[in-house]
């Protein structure tokens, strides 16, 4: 018997559009972000550009073969980003706000075109509660990925065509015996709710991301016991073969009444994968370019904006529930071997990231701290479509 146990899916896009009740109805929280990573007190729900309306169509409304519809209990957690400013940001602080109880799916149709490990503390954060994070590999086509959908810890999403074959947009990179996408869904010519109360045909690895997110959502509802896990090996083990595409061991097409069968079938949590090694993007100091171009170029007293981390763990953790120190040891010992007081801007709940404003000197300093891991600009180009 299917259970309609209560279930909270995070969704991470441009907004939805307050024309469409059905799906307003459905939205538990809502936050706006400005250009600037703030959120945005006492704002209707809206979108910006339809395109998060069109998401949350797919997951809430589309129809899934084999499985039935969505809870009327299960509830949208929504962030809206906005177009430009602190791009880089914006998403971090969005994915910051998502942690939440009754948290089972996180639907990310957005990314940026590196990989890099900003997001991990972060990705870490949601996959610690059980949430299954889903995310779209980017439009960037064959053998280029985006983050963080590269992430091992996420389910990344490419797109086929209506005709299973796989969309030329759609990104992908296979090396050794690892894969990337995971899993593929519809995402070419896909018809789904638009502002205004009608629909609207758009294409993207973004739809299938939304795809796959509803199918999840709906098996999560089916089995309320199974860990996220169990609910991503079912996903795989159901996928199906797909056209146009001979090499082994890439990825299947979904399909959602295989994966319930294969998780009615699965005990749970039962025979878990030997954790594979972190790729090396994930491990390595990652100094963006970007970023260090800025400070080559700063003059002295300039002040460099930037979301910087250190290695997991080197930042000591605070009580539970406690506040981040306002200024952590280790960045005192910067500041004093670069002779500057850098200002941070943001510290994040889920995560051992800090937003703040420096001289170049200090990054130059920073570099050279032991336990560096990564610096960044907070305004790089954001894939959303």
């Amino acid at each position: 018997m299917i259970s309609m146990k209560p279930l909270t899916i995070a969704h991470l896009d441009t907004g939805i559009s307050s024309a469409h009740p059905r799906l307003t109805e459905r939205v538990s929280r809502f936050f706006v972000l400005d250009r600037d990573g703030q959120v945005m007190s006492g704002t209707e729900v809206y979108d910006l550009t339809g395109h998060g309306t069109h998401t949350a169509g797919i997951i809430c409304e589309a129809r899934y073969p084999g499985l039935p519809p969505l809870s009327p209990a299960a509830r949208l957690r929504v962030v809206a980003l906005p177009r430009g400013g602190k791009t880089l940001l914006n998403l971090l602080v969005g994915l910051d706000l998502l942690p939440a109880d009754h948290l089972r799916v996180a639907c990310l149709p957005v990314g940026i075109a590196s990989p890099t490990p900003v997001f991990l503390g972060l990705i870490r954060a949601l996959t610690d509660r059980d949430v299954l994070v889903v995310a779209a590999i980017g439009n960037r086509g064959p053998g280029r990925v985006c983050s963080p959908a590269c992430y091992p810890q996420v389910l990344s999403v490419g797109a086929v065509d209506q005709q299973g074959r796989a969309a030329p947009f759609s990104g992908s990179r296979y090396h050794r015996n690892t894969h990337e996408p995971d899993i593929l869904a519809p995402g070419v010519n896909i018809r789904a709710a638009a502002p205004g109360g009608g629909t609207a045909v758009r294409s993207g690895t973004s739809m299938a991301c939304a795809y796959v997110a509803g199918v999840v959502a709906r098996l999560r509802q089916a089995r309320p016991d199974a860990e996220a896990a169990t609910i991503r090996r079912a996903l795989l083990a159901g996928a199906g073969p797909r056209r146009g595409d001979d090499r082994a061991g890439g990825p299947g097409l979904v399909r959602p009444a295989a994966a319930l069968a294969a998780l009615t079938a699965a005990p749970n949590g039962a025979d878990k994968p030997v954790a594979a090694p972190p790729p090396a993007f994930q491990t390595q100091p990652y100094f963006d370019a970007r970023l260090r171009t800025r400070c080559r170029r700063a003059r002295p007293h300039d002040q460099v904006e930037a979301v910087i981390a250190l290695q997991p763990g080197a930042i000591p953790s605070e009580e539970p529930g406690s506040a981040p120190p306002d200024r952590p040891p280790w960045l005192a010992e910067v500041a004093r071997e670069s002779g500057t007081t850098p200002g941070i801007l943001r510290s994040f709940t889920h995560a051992e990231l800090i937003h703040l404003r420096a001289p170049s000197r200090f990054f130059d300093a920073l570099s050279r701290h032991p336990q560096f891991w990564f610096a960044g600009p907070v305004d790089v180009p954001l894939f959303n479509n």
